[in-house]
C-alpha cells in the first residue's frame, strides 16, 4: 500500500472516530486460545502432544495446557512472568524453548503474553472500554465476551488471524501456477463424478465427458487425501500443514456446503476412511497411530498403536466390521474398530505397503507395495493366499473391480489382472502413477500421475480414452515469484535491522534475577503503558493497521522459511550425493589396487609354475640317463 494512501486512510479513520460522541464505546480484542493455538502447533506441539509427552507436557489443547506438566503449572492467568510457557519461549528463563533454536518471532511472543494477561480466554473477543472514562482516567469495568460461533461452527477472527476465510459452496476452479501431482483422487460410488486435489481445493469433474465442473475451497491447507462416502452424499477432504495440523472436513456433494469437521491432528493426515454407516472415521499419518473418531461429534474412540512407521493407507471393510491399515515399513494390521483391538497382523511385504483394498465380501484383503507384488489375504485365518509380480514396479495404488484387480506403479505402468498370474491388459503412462480409482459402473479407470494428468482408460483393455489436467496460469506463477522476491527483501531488511536492535536475550539474566514481586509488577506496568497508548482512537486504528501489516509480513516469512527449507534439503541431498561419489571413487580405487595386486600374484604364480615345469623336465631327463 503506498504511503500516502495509508496515511490518508489513517487520517480518515481518526477523524471519523474523534467526531463521535464521547459516550461511544471502543472495542479492543482480548486474545483467545484460537490465536495462540496455531503458534503452539507450529513451534511446540511436535514434541509436546498426547503421543509424545516430553516433560509430561501436552500443548495441543487448552485443557491440557491448564493441567500443566510434571513440574507444575505452565501458565498462570494474568501473570506472564510466572508462566513458564511464556518465559521459556521468550528466552527469559532456562530451559529456553524451542531447544537449540532462536526465539520465536516477537509478534508470536506478544500474542502468547497478551493471552496470558487476558486470563487465558478460550476465544478471541471484544473487551468493551468506555471512551469517556478513558479520557478522564477513571476506573472502568472491562467486560470480556467470547465471540459467537457462526452457523458452521467456526469462531470469529480478528485482524491478523492466520486462518483463511472460508467461502462455502461450489466455486470456480482456481488456476495453478504450474502443473502439480494428483496425490488425492476418488470416483463417486454411484454417479458419473470424480474428485482430485487442486490448489487448496477439491475439484470435481465428469469422467465420461472429461468435463471439469466446479471446486470446493479448502482453507485448512494442502489437500492430502479425499474420498466420497459410501452412500455418495458426502465428499470428505483431509487437509492441513505438514508437522502442524491435519483435519477431515465433509461437504455435501450437491451443494458443496460443509457438514462436519472431525480430527485435530498435529501433523498431516495422509489417509482416512469413513465406515459404511458413517459413524466412524479412521485417520493415519506420520504419528504412526491410527485414530478412530466418532462422527459427527469428533470424540476420539480409539488410538491404535501397533505401527512402527508412517501410516500410508486405512480402509474399512464393506461390512464395517474390520479396519485395515498399512505402513511405510511394510506392516499391515487388521483391527476390530468398535473394540479397538488387533484382529490380525499381516507381515510379508518388503518395503512400504502403499495400497490396500477389500473384496466386496469383506473376507479377502488385497495389498500392494514397494516390492512390486500383489498379495491376497484370507481374513478368516490371517493367511497369505497368493502373491505375484504386478509388473508395474513399486505399487502405489490398487483398485478392485468386478472380476479384475488393477495396480498402478512408480514406473508409470498400469496393469489389470483377472486372477493371480493372469494378466488382462497393461498400459504405460509418461510419468509416475500416484492414484488409481474405478468409476461407479466399473467401465473406466482413472489414474492420476505426478505431472498433474488424470488419464481415463477402459478397465477391460486399459485403452486410454482421454487425459485431463487442471488449468495453469503464467500470471499466477509471476505473482508467486513477485511475492517471493518481496518476502526475500523484507527478510533481508529484517535481518539488518535486528543486528542494530538490542536482543531480549541480553536482558535475560537481569530479569531472571529479579524478585517475585518485581516480576509481578512488570506486566502491570506494561499493561498500563499499552492501555494509555490505546486511549487515542488514532493509535487504535494505527495499531490495527500495524497488526494487518505484521500478519502479511509473517505470511511472507513463512514462505521464505519454506523456500529456505527446500534449499537446505537440496543442499543435504547434494552433499549426500557428493559423499556417495567420494565413496564410489574410493571403492573404485581400492578395486583397482586389488586388481593390480591380484595381477601381480598371478604373475608370480605363473613364474613359479614355469620354474616348476623346468625343474620337472630336468628331473625327467636325469632319470632317463
Amino acid at each position: 500500500m503506498p504511503f500516502n494512501i495509508q496515511r490518508s486512510r489513517v487520517l480518515w479513520f481518526s477523524l471519523a472516530i474523534m467526531t463521535l460522541p464521547t459516550a461511544v464505546t471502543v472495542a479492543e480484542d482480548v486474545v483467545g486460545f484460537d490465536q495462540v493455538k496455531p503458534i503452539l502447533r507450529k513451534r511446540c506441539v511436535t514434541c509436546h502432544n498426547p503421543d509424545e509427552l516430553r516433560g509430561e507436557l501436552d500443548l495441543k489443547e487448552l485443557t491440557a495446557i491448564r493441567a500443566g506438566s510434571a513440574s507444575g503449572d505452565v501458565v498462570v492467568a494474568g501473570d506472564p512472568s510466572a508462566s513458564m510457557l511464556y518465559t521459556t519461549l521468550a528466552h527469559l528463563e532456562d530451559p529456553v524453548m524451542p531447544p537449540n533454536s532462536p526465539q520465536i518471532p516477537a509478534r508470536e511472543q506478544d500474542i502468547i503474553r497478551r493471552w496470558i494477561e487476558g486470563g487465558l480466554a478460550e476465544r478471541t473477543g471484544p473487551k468493551v472500554v468506555n471512551e469517556a472514562a478513558m479520557g478522564t482516567g477513571s476506573a472502568t469495568a472491562d467486560s470480556t465476551a467470547e465471540s459467537t460461533a457462526s452457523s458452521n461452527g467456526s469462531a470469529a477472527r480478528s485482524i491478523g488471524s492466520e486462518a483463511n476465510e472460508e467461502v462455502e459452496g461450489l466455486v470456480a476452479i482456481g488456476a495453478l501456477p504450474q502443473a502439480a501431482a494428483f496425490t488425492a483422487l476418488d470416483a463417486h460410488p454411484t454417479l458419473d463424478l470424480a474428485a482430485v486435489n487442486g490448489l487448496q481445493q477439491a475439484v470435481l469433474f465428469k469422467p465420461s465427458t472429461r468435463e471439469w465442473l466446479s471446486a470446493i475451497n479448502i482453507p485448512q491447507g494442502d489437500v492430502s487425501d479425499l474420498r466420497f462416502s459410501r452412500d455418495g452424499k458426502l465428499l470428505m477432504v483431509a487437509a492441513g500443514q505438514a508437522a502442524v495440523s491435519g483435519t477431515v472436513t465433509a461437504f455435501e456433494v450437491e451443494t458443496g456446503k460443509r457438514v462436519w469437521q472431525v480430527a485435530d491432528e498435529t501433523d498431516s493426515i495422509l489417509t482416512f476412511d469413513l465406515s459404511r454407516d458413517g459413524k466412524m472415521l479412521a485417520v493415519g499419518g506420520p504419528s504412526k497411530t491410527v485414530r478412530i473418531y466418532e462422527v459427527p461429534s469428533g470424540r476420539e474412540m480409539h488410538a491404535l498403536k501397533k505401527h512402527t512407521d508412517w501410516i500410508l493407507r486405512v480402509r474399512f471393510s464393506p461390512d464395517g466390521l474390520l479396519l485395515a491399515s498399512s505402513d511405510r515399513f511394510g506392516g499391515i494390521f487388521v483391527w476390530e474398530p468398535i473394540q479397538g483391538t488387533v484382529f490380525h497382523g499381516l507381515k510379508d511385504h518388503a518395503g512400504a505397503a502403499h495400497a490396500i483394498a477389500w473384496d466386496e465380501d469383506s473376507e479377502t484383503l488385497i495389498s500392494g507395495g514397494e516390492d512390486g507384488k500383489l498379495r491376497t489375504w484370507n481374513l478368516h485365518h490371517g493367511e497369505l493366499t497368493s502373491s505375484w509380480d504386478a509388473q508395474v514396479g513399486a505399487i502405489l495404488d490398487v483398485a478392485r473391480g468386478s472380476g479384475f484387480i488393477a495396480a498402478a506403479g512408480r514406473s508409470g505402468k498400469v496393469a489389470a489382472w483377472s486372477s493371480p498370474e493372469t494378466l488382462v491388459a497393461g498400459y504405460e503412462l509418461n510419468d509416475q502413477a500416484e492414484r488409481l480409482s474405478r468409476t461407479a459402473d466399473g467401465k473406466l479407470l482413472i489414474v492420476g500421475d505426478s505431472r498433474g494428468q488424470a488419464s481415463i482408460m477402459k478397465s477391460d483393455t486399459l485403452e486410454q480414452v482421454a487425459s485431463l489436467s487442471l488449468p495453469t496460469s503464467s500470471s499466477a506463477m509471476q505473482q508467486l515469484l513477485v511475492r517471493l522476491d518481496k518476502a526475500e527483501q523484507r527478510y533481508t531488511e529484517q535481518l539488518k535491522s535486528s543486528e542494530l536492535k538490542p536482543i531480549a536475550k541480553g536482558m535475560k539474566q537481569e530479569q531472571v534475577a529479579d524478585s517475585a514481586a518485581t516480576r509481578k509488577e512488570a506486566p502491570k506496568a506494561d499493561v498500563a503503558v499499552r492501555e494509555a497508548s490505546n486511549s487515542s482512537p488514532k493509535a487504535q486504528v494505527t495499531s490495527e493497521l500495524n497488526r494487518e501489516l505484521n500478519s502479511e509480513l509473517e505470511a511472507n516469512r513463512l514462505q521464505v522459511a519454506e523456500v529456505e527449507a527446500l534449499l537446505q534439503q537440496s543442499n543435504r541431498v547434494l552433499s549426500s550425493l557428493a559423499k556417495n561419489n567420494e565413496q564410489l571413487v574410493e571403492l573404485l580405487k581400492q578395486s583397482s589396487d586389488a586388481q593390480a595386486e591380484l595381477a601381480q600374484q598371478i604373475s608370480q604364480q605363473a613364474r613359479m609354475l614355469a620354474s616348476l615345469r623346468a625343474r620337472m623336465q630336468q628331473l625327467e631327463e636325469a632319470a632317463a640317463k
